[in-house]
């Protein structure tokens, strides 16, 4: 075995806006993904309730929309078909 001193780690304390940019997203996760939102047909969370409005919205375009982001993807070299 090699006898290599170890690095001493440094104690670099913590700001005040490295603990809010650590909870701030962290609570912002909570409440999207697991907090539950009691709805007319049963309970559901955050996001899978603006998930479903904006299929509401926007359902009368998503094909238009899906045609053309799949007209403007890169296509490879190989491909010259």
């Amino acid at each position: 075995m090699s006898s290599v001193p170890a690095k001493k780690v440094q104690d670099k304390g913590y700001s005040r806006g490295d603990y809010v940019r650590f909870i701030v997203p962290s609570v912002l996760g909570i409440l999207l993904f697991m907090i539950p939102i009691p709805m007319e047909d049963g309970t559901t969370v955050f996001v899978a309730f603006v998930a479903n409005w904006l299929g509401d919205v926007f359902a009368s375009t998503i094909p238009m929309i899906a045609a053309v982001l799949t007209n403007f993807r890169k296509k490879s070299p190989s491909s010259s078909v």
